[in-house]
């Protein structure tokens, strides 16, 4: 099926063929990422031999995604270490692909266009042959990658000017998967032939990643007692009065992340606007000076950190390392509107905690400045 020009429904979607084209994608980059209508462009090397997938509608650009087939892209070291890809040294480099770039107007954000130009991007991996598409993540967009068939498998990663990113890849020809999560590839999948090699493959080589924790890839029950087993083990001053039946219900929809020791999981300057709930492990907020590092708290399981940021989608102040391997639940705030429409009793009574939180931080932050100025 060709996925050039495929009208549907006043948006048009096509794959940039022009030099015009491909200037009006960058620009279209830049006025959405800067929130700039002036003159720019967002462009970087990557793009001369990608694959340049845009919506316009009413002669306008409203969208855009690229993709770059590894046949076409020179692999760095770089590239090679963040994606884990001597893993999959038994594939040619024309088996992978490397998805980014997926820019939407914030007009058409409630629309059906996202999946569209998503669907006509997943036409073209098949159309290419692709077995394997990688891309990389902010934790708050995890479960929504992992909901189009993407898979964690290995550890996560700082990616320079983006933050701490989590790798993902897709089968593209694991039907079965896509199946069992609802992916909006299904019928696009069931249409194109496909073997079990590469989920045969991938379960032998990623064992450990098989059924990985997510509330979308298993029953409610057993992601429930998964964090029970956490919650359990310590006092968590954000779920504090709230029954087990609503504990259940906030967390449902939470997305876990694995971070190893050493890892940077928030790092001072970057924007964000997720917030982070310790389920194992601890981790250390910390600033540098020079090369000298300067320890600011330290929070372990049942504590949060984040929160800042999660409120106002301010620059983070700090770094927060990993002081040990990690188990962290990730909370959005798109998470938590949604949430506060379905549960209105339950979000005050978390909120209410969440407020207790940050009286409390206050406090021992006001602590600390009065006892540093007394000692000078």
């Amino acid at each position: 099926m060709d996925t050039t020009k495929l009208n549907q429904t006043g948006v048009e979607i096509d794959i940039a063929s022009t030099p015009e084209q491909k200037n009006r994608i960058y620009e279209f980059r830049y006025r959405i990422e800067k929130g700039e209508d002036g003159p720019g462009t967002i462009k970087d090397e990557s793009d001369d031999s990608a694959i340049l997938i845009f919506a316009e509608a009413n002669e306008e650009i409203v969208a855009s995604f690229r993709i770059i087939v590894g046949s076409d892209l020179t692999l760095t070291e770089q590239t090679k270490l963040d994606y884990g890809l001597n893993d999959f040294s038994d594939y040619e480099d024309s088996d992978f692909s490397f998805t980014s770039k997926l820019v939407l107007d914030p007009r058409w954000r409630n629309t059906t266009l996202l999946g569209k130009i998503l669907n006509a991007a997943y036409q073209v991996l098949r159309q290419k042959k692709v077995k394997f598409d990688f891309t990389d993540s902010s934790p708050a967009l995890v479960q929504f990658y992992e909901h189009l068939g993407y898979r964690r498998y290995k550890n996560n990663f700082t990616k320079e000017n983006e933050g701490y990113r989590v790798p993902l890849v897709m089968l593209t020809e694991d039907v079965e998967h896509l199946h069992r999560i609802k992916s909006p590839f299904v019928a696009i999948a069931e249409k194109t032939e496909n073997s079990d090699e590469t989920r045969n493959w991938f379960s032998d080589k990623f064992p450990a990643f098989i059924g990985y924790v997510t509330e979308r890839l298993i029953p409610m029950k057993e992601f429930w007692s998964f964090l029970s087993n956490r919650l359990d083990e310590q006092p968590n001053a954000l779920l504090k009065d709230l029954s087990e039946e609503e504990i259940k219900k906030f967390l449902s929809a939470g997305i876990v992340l694995h971070a190893k020791q050493g890892d940077t999981i928030v790092r001072k300057g970057d924007l964000g606007n997720e917030m982070f709930m310790i389920l194992k492990g601890s981790a250390e907020v910390c600033e540098f000076k020079g090369d000298t590092k300067i320890s600011l708290a330290i929070f372990g399981e049942g504590e949060v950190f984040g929160e800042m940021a999660f409120l106002s989608e301010t620059a983070r102040s700090a770094d927060v390392v990993a002081l040990s391997d990690l188990e962290v639940l990730v909370l959005t705030q798109a998470f938590m509107k949604n949430f506060m429409k379905l549960m209105p009793e339950t979000a005050n009574k978390v909120l209410f905690n969440f407020s207790l939180i940050l009286i409390e931080r206050l406090r021992t932050n006001t602590q600390n400045l009065v006892s540093k100025y007394s000692v000078e």
